[in-house]
């Protein structure tokens, strides 16, 4: 991804932008194969996330209860669509 940002004309403040935000958060279950994840039972609340890229919670199995939970992924989509979108040379 570096390589293709630095050599689309992307800058050293707009590649932090893309890389900054946090891949995953809030995995639940190891190891997707284990019967036990059948068992896990999640309760998240008043919880704040920051340009997190991915699905909260990410569960292999089981229950998860989320409330009162504010997600903001604003600067995360920006640079995203930055790099999707992008008309550089």
């Amino acid at each position: 991804m570096y390589n293709f940002l630095r050599t689309n004309g992307f800058g050293t403040e707009d590649i932090i932008a893309v890389e900054q935000p946090q891949k995953k958060g809030h995995l639940v279950g190891a190891n997707e194969l284990d019967p036990a994840n059948a068992n896990h039972r999640v309760t998240l609340h008043h919880n704040y996330y920051f340009n997190m890229e991915d699905r909260m919670p990410r569960l292999r199995a089981g229950d998860a209860h989320v409330f009162n939970v504010y997600i903001d992924n604003t600067a995360a989509l920006a640079a995203k669509r930055s790099v999707t979108t992008s008309s550089r040379p």
